[in-house]
Parts: structure tokens; sequence; C-alpha cells
């Protein structure tokens, strides 16, 4: 098995235990946890987990000017002429792109992507992208997937 075969395994387990409840899915994704720990080398389940997040973020972030985005952050796209997109959360960075989700007006959340190199982009002297706000949803996030992990190692 490889990396992003038990990665895979763990989304999947996770969300048919929030879906559906039962011991089973919880206990293989807590068994799949302990094997991506032991296949990269960490020392914990709480190790493997931060690992596991960081992976599922797409990487380590984007460096704008003089700014750096965060995951979470809430990005200002001014280029955007409609409400609805002139804002995302931004995810992270794949490849040549930059993963977000913006609030479409009644579709609900969706994914959204941008050229990386286009966050360096300037409009009017200003920068295109600016980061006005952040969210904590990433950080509950991590904790719920924490308390699943607790519970399987009770």
């Amino acid at each position: 098995m490889n990396e992003q075969f038990l990665i895979d395994q763990i989304i999947l387990y996770l969300g048919q235990h929030q879906r559906f409840g039962g011991k089973h899915n919880e206990t293989m994704a807590y068994k799949r946890l302990e094997q991506l720990r032991v296949l990269v080398g960490l020392k914990d389940a709480e190790e493997a987990t931060d690992y596991l997040i960081m992976k599922m973020e797409g990487g380590d972030g984007c460096v704008s000017r003089e700014i750096k985005f965060r995951k979470g952050d809430i990005i200002h796209n001014r280029y955007a002429g409609h409400p609805s997109i002139k804002y995302f959360i931004y995810l992270g960075v794949s490849g040549r792109y930059v993963n977000g989700l913006e609030l479409r007006e009644g579709k609900g959340l969706k994914k959204c992507q941008y050229y990386k190199s286009s966050m360096n982009e300037m409009l009017d002297g200003e920068p295109a992208f600016q980061v006005v706000g952040h969210t904590n949803a990433f950080d509950v996030m991590k904790q719920d997937l924490s308390k699943f992990i607790q519970e399987a190692t009770a």
C-alpha cells in the first residue's frame, strides 16, 4: 500500500463513519492511520493526524508579494465581477493551481482554482488577490478527526 492509497482510505472510512456510524468504519480509519504512521515513520497518532491534514491541504502555502496565504485565509479576488466569486477560502497549492472554496449562489460551496502565477498580479497598484479574513473551520475539522482517533484508541 502506498501513502496516497492510505490517505484515500482514511477519508473514505471517516466519511462513511460520519454518514452511517458503525464501529467498523471508525476502526478501519484508525487502522489505516496507523499504517500511514508506520509507513511515513511518525511517532504517534497525533503526529500522523497532523501529517494527514497537511497532505490533504495540498501544499504549504503560496507566497504572493509580501502576503503568505495560509489554509483558511479568506481571499478577495479583485478581478471578479459577481459577488459570489469575489471571495474564496484558500485551501492550498496543487501543481500550477491555487485551490479554494467559493460560496456560489444557490449551489453552496464549490471548488475553485486559479493559476498560482496570477496570485502575484497587481491591479491598480495593489495585489489582485488580498487576504481579508480567516476561518477556523480547518482547526475544527482537525479537532473532530482527533476525537475519532482518541475514541478508537480508548
